[in-house]
């Protein structure tokens, strides 16, 4: 028997017991539970994954893999939802469109796809990486006075800057 063949083997008593097809979640669960060694999630993994065997048995895919035309499908409807264009962190409860958008450069250019116009985010990033630099070294040039203090050494010169 051939190991496609015992994963779908496995697969049907699962499916025969709950009446449908497993979720992911639920396999790594039964995985969990199990006291061999054989892991069934790793093994449909390695084997062409939980789609293709989804498709192997018959069953249909419950997700489509993300593009740009499924992500601007969901931004309108998260549009026609909340009323304007979403930022990132409105996205938080769709983490997959989220990422996807994060990993195909960024809110702005769904923005001007959509109609939408661009915003300009590199002054509130310059700002904040200003801000933080400037407290990082506050916080170490106290922390140097303070060891240095403490143990009775000379104070530090400052006048180089700590980044």
């Amino acid at each position: 028997m051939s190991i496609t063949d015992f994963i779908i083997n496995e697969l049907k008593l699962i499916i025969d017991y709950i009446d449908r097809f497993p979720t992911q979640r639920e396999l790594a669960i039964i995985d969990k539970r199990k006291d061999d060694k054989f892991k069934l999630v790793r093994k449909i993994n390695q084997n062409g994954g939980i789609n293709h065997f989804r498709e192997l048995m018959g069953f249909p895919l419950v997700r489509q893999p993300w593009n740009e035309e499924r992500a601007n499908k969901e931004l309108n409807v998260i549009i026609d939802k909340i009323g304007h264009f979403p930022t990132m962190n409105e996205l938080l409860t769709n983490g997959s469109l989220r990422t996807y958008i994060g990993t195909h450069g960024g809110l702005n250019p769904f923005r001007e796809k959509l109609g939408y116009e661009a915003v300009n985010t590199d002054n509130k990033m310059s700002s904040y990486l200003s801000k933080r630099g400037k407290n990082s070294e506050r916080i170490v040039k106290e922390l140097l006075t303070k060891w240095c203090y403490a143990h009775n050494l000379p104070q530090p010169d400052f006048n180089v800057k700590l980044s």
